[in-house]
């Protein structure tokens, strides 16, 4: 700090004036959202489209089989949250009595 003329805010602006200026280079460029779309709706988008048809048929068995799969888990899960209870309860009664 100088001693010369101190008036408390010398050496502060200089400092804040630096931070200010440190903080105003490294700010990014935000892109607008317009321009992401402008981006993103030129390319074309292969990955997205689905090109395959698939009939009545195969589109129950394949609910069909999804809804088995699901009922499948959901059991497992409740088996294992009933097992791990049950043990728990057990644990418990042993360590009161």
């Amino acid at each position: 700090m100088r001693r010369n003329n101190f008036n408390g805010l010398q050496s502060l602006s200089s400092h804040a004036t630096l931070m200010m200026s440190v903080l105003r280079n490294n700010k990014r460029e935000r892109i607008g959202v317009l321009e992401k779309i402008k981006k993103y709706s030129n390319k074309n988008s292969t990955q997205i489209q689905i090109t395959k048809n698939a009939t009545k048929e195969q589109l129950n068995n394949i609910r069909i089989s999804i809804k088995k799969q699901n009922r499948r888990k959901l059991i497992l899960q409740f088996l294992f949250v009933g097992l791990v209870s049950i043990t728990l309860l057990i644990a418990i009664g042993f360590v009161k009595f």
